[in-house]
């Protein structure tokens, strides 16, 4: 039946899509898919760069955990860069559920702080959506929307990647409660009847993020089409149709588009599905991002679609001829994903010379930038401590600095839980480690080469009492860089 739709989307075009968001979508299909859930944006295993301020022990700077959101009291003007009182809390709440969903990857506590105030916001029903987007909606409507997408974007990607450390009982009522607000804005007449808008790509990929973190692939599905639309729906020269019509901000939504459509691409990646390279009469990604850094290096290529649209919400100070024009320097994490992609590509190298992210090394105390729009720090989880995006980086660029490698192949960890094993007895230990434990670790590890911590060790099984017991040695057999005969000599610090 869903195949039949999508040929039928592919044949004829925009009035099927109507009727498939209005008449499909809303459905709740909950049953088991062929998706993989144990990430979205990142790798298949996260590896933190040790630069994260947060990561080695130290708290996020957050004064205050952010309260749930009950009020949607936005103003009814366009604010633009000018936050109003309940974007600022969007914007603090979504910069928490980031950060602490970053740093629960690789510590405890915050792992706790994170469970204990998504439940809460769960509780008390956060982020009502008590109005209805549509066609000649006031800008407080419109913001209610972007608001409510961008933070519960935010809370999704970091509840999937920490998904595992909530009970059975406790994901349930955080995927229904999601799973509420994503099927609200899916009905409004707004979102079912425009294609082309920011907003409704940051849609799809909030769609395909639950898609992936519940296993439903009709949510996936719909983030597909979603691009495949926007692709679609470009101009021959790249512009995107309503956001390069933003007055002083066209280059800044343009942007914003992109950055959710490549965020798409990438979560599509990750689970097999290639619309990087997907084309539609000739129009791709890569023409919409090659409009995107004309018009960043010379704005007069954009001048003349952002000066009809006047009247459709520019930040303050900028004109159609005086664009907001400075995503590369913090808005630009998608170009990571891109590069990555594609490391030889003359897009690549031509943002290797506009993007400080693929530019420069990353200094000690560089700021990693959380990006609302996809969901985390780029350069926290997918960049190394150097700051090398690029592995076969141009010769005068520094070169990213080989990667620890752990023997963890069978017999490598076979050897050297034999010699831990060992030196436990050799001291009478109480507690040994069974061999249904050994084998867990050894079967979980092999092959993997990323660093493991103490809630990994919990994650592939080992009960907490065993890991609380041999927290240590375990840590040091699994991460130990040297060789198998060196570890042997001093299983035991």
């Amino acid at each position: 039946m869903y195949s039949f739709i999508s040929r039928l989307i592919n044949s004829f075009g925009p009035i099927i899509f109507y009727i498939f968001h209005a008449l499909v979508l809303p459905m709740n299909a909950s049953a088991s898919v062929s998706l993989n859930q144990s990430f979205l944006l990142y790798e298949t295993e996260l590896e933190p760069n040790l630069n994260c301020h947060f990561i080695h022990g130290k708290t996020p700077d957050f004064p205050d955990l952010p309260k749930p959101i009950l009020s949607d009291a936005f103003p009814n003007r366009y604010t633009g860069a000018m936050a109003s009182e309940l974007s600022a809390q969007h914007d603090y709440a979504g910069e928490f559920f980031m950060e602490w969903g970053a740093a629960a990857l690789v510590r405890e506590d915050a792992a706790d702080t994170f469970k204990k105030v998504l439940l809460k916001w769960v509780e008390q029903d956060a982020l009502p959506i008590k109005h209805v987007l549509k066609r000649g909606s006031n800008d407080k409507i419109h913001a209610i929307y972007y608001y409510t997408q961008s933070t519960l974007f935010n809370i999704t990607v970091n509840y999937a990647h920490n998904k595992a450390d909530f009970s059975k009982e406790q994901r349930s009522l955080v995927e229904n409660w999601i799973e509420s607000r994503i099927d609200t804005i899916a009905t409004t007449p707004w979102m079912e009847e425009v294609d082309l808008d920011n907003k409704k790509y940051l849609f799809g990929s909030l769609q395909m993020a639950f898609g992936i973190a519940v296993g439903d692939k009709q949510r996936f599905d719909y983030g597909v089409n979603v691009y495949k639309r926007a692709i679609s729906g470009l101009r021959d020269d790249g512009s995107l149709v309503g956001d390069s019509e933003r007055w002083g901000s066209a280059i800044h939504y343009s942007n914003a588009a992109v950055t959710s459509l490549v965020t798409i691409a990438q979560m599509a990646s990750n689970q097999g599905v290639d619309l990087y390279t997907f084309k539609k009469n000739g129009k791709s990604l890569d023409i919409a991002i090659n409009f995107l850094l004309d018009a960043t290096d010379n704005p007069s290529v954009i001048y003349e679609y952002a000066k009809q649209g006047r009247h459709s919400g520019s930040f303050r100070g900028f004109t159609a001829s005086n664009q907001k024009n400075d995503w590369s320097n913090e808005d630009a994490q998608w170009t990571y994903f891109y590069s990555t992609r594609f490391p030889d590509g003359a897009l690549t190298k031509r943002m290797r010379l506009m993007i400080p992210l693929l530019r420069d090394g990353l200094p000690e105390d560089y700021v990693h930038h959380f990006n609302k729009l996809m969901g985390g720090s780029i350069s926290c989880f997918a960049i190394d401590g150097s700051g090398r995006v690029i592995e076969d980086a141009e010769d005068d660029l520094p070169k990213k600095p080989k990667k620890p490698e752990y023997d963890r192949t069978r017999d490598g960890l076979a050897m050297r839980f034999g010699c831990l094993g060992k030196a436990l007895s050799d001291i009478g230990h109480e507690r040994p480690l069974t061999d249904q434990e050994v084998e867990l670790v050894i079967k979980s590890l092999e092959g993997n080469n990323y660093y493991r911590s103490k809630r990994h060790l919990v994650k592939l099984g080992l009960s907490k009492e065993t890991v609380k017991v041999h927290r240590v040695a375990l840590l040091r057999l699994v991460n130990y860089e040297g060789t198998n005969e060196a570890y042997c000599n001093k299983p035991l610090r």
